[in-house]
């Protein structure tokens, strides 16, 4: 048996968070005629999708993209001369031939991905070089770059050179994974083998070559753990804030009622338990540093300039309900559906009875707080 040597492979760099694990090469003794096999052994690409989890809704896709900064080196084993290729040649050694094998079974929901589990499917995407020159979708057998390959392996032979210049097969692609229904609370995910890439010189009708016994390249999913949080977005993460304008400072005027300002509060919740239906939404207005007016613990109170205004508050009232809106109480809101809706509210400036308000600004600050169950 003769074989074409390559040089060591020096550095490699993934991008994307990918993961490269180099593994100690195998003796040559038995590789068959034409198999080709990266000077260093297998490549394994491994991507963990830990928390990657963008959109937790049906059909959502994150995608991952991997590319060897350097391409490998590679070595032909060859029992007998191997022709070079070369553009317009197609002999039977010309070219590169592969084979992308998954033991993963194809998906009966999404055509073209792979069925990894009850969750997710997943699409592996590898790029063959040559003069295919693009990605396909694995699973594929026997698939041949084209014959522009121009390498030659001769016994004994002394030829050197780069997998990645022409052959760039196998160090590049992208993997899709989809959702096939939304995850509760969190899953595991385990490892598993999305691809391997076995390699020889020649086209596929040549029938005295074979595949080496083990892969050039591996892609691999590691093994993680993807939660999604219970989360409820209010206002889309946007501050309320309500302006009162001018208004007077006797107690008559400041009723609760006058300058009353009428104000909404979206809420939508999702992801975690918000996914399996409907659940018990209540809100409740917590009171910042104002808190509860002194004169009356049923209303906000309020600051000017950080010192609180002992005989100003706010009083905030439902709309729908007519009813009083106390500071630290939860409330069922009405008119939930799937889990988001709004709270309509009004709020109005109330001053202590018999009494005069200092003229100036006047500020209150609250948190919304959402309990479910």
């Amino acid at each position: 048996m003769f074989v074409s040597n390559n040089k060591k492979l020096k550095d490699m760099t993934i991008v994307a968070g990918l993961l490269t694990i180099g593994v100690f090469p195998l003796s040559a003794l038995g590789y068959p005629h034409g198999s080709a096999i990266p000077d260093g052994g297998t490549y394994t690409f491994e991507a963990r999708m830990n928390n990657q989890l963008l959109v937790n809704e049906k059909d959502a896709e994150t995608v991952f993209n991997f590319d060897v900064g350097n391409w490998p080196y590679f070595d032909i084993y060859c029992q007998s001369y191997m022709n070079p290729g070369g553009v317009g040649n197609t002999g039977p050694d010309s070219g590169m031939t592969f084979d992308l094998m998954s033991t993963i079974p194809t998906s009966m929901q999404n055509p073209g991905y792979l069925n990894l589990n009850e969750y997710f499917d997943v699409k592996v995407e590898i790029q063959i070089g040559g003069r295919v020159g693009q990605k396909v979708t694995v699973p594929v057998k026997d698939m041949w770059n084209g014959g522009s390959d121009p390498i030659e392996c001769r016994p004994p032979s002394v030829n050197s050179r780069d997998y990645g210049v022409e052959l760039r097969t196998g160090s590049s692609g992208t993997i899709t994974f989809r959702l096939k229904k939304p995850i509760i609370n969190g899953i595991t995910i385990n490892q598993a083998e999305l691809v391997q890439v076995f390699a020889k010189k020649g086209s596929p009708a040549n029938g005295s070559t074979a595949y080496a016994p083990i892969p050039s390249t591996r892609v691999v999913l590691g093994a993680g753990i993807i939660t999604v949080a219970d989360e409820c977005t209010i206002n889309e993460g946007n501050p309320i804030n309500i302006d009162f304008l001018d208004v007077a400072n006797t107690s008559e005027q400041l009723n609760g009622i006058n300058y009353a300002q009428p104000f909404k509060i979206p809420v939508k919740c999702t992801g975690g338990s918000f996914t399996t239906g409907d659940l018990n939404i209540k809100l409740s207005l917590l009171p910042g540093a104002s808190g509860s007016a002194d004169f009356n613990p049923d209303y906000f109170g309020t600051l000017k300039n950080g010192v609180k205004r002992t005989n100003l508050g706010i009083v905030v009232t439902d709309n729908v309900a007519g009813t009083l809106v106390k500071p630290n109480q939860a409330y069922q809101v009405p008119d939930f559906i799937n889990n988001q809706g709004t709270w309509n509210l009004t709020a109005a400036p109330i001053a202590a009875p018999g009494s005069s308000v200092e003229e100036g600004e006047f500020t209150s600050t609250g948190t919304i707080l959402a309990e479910f169950q």
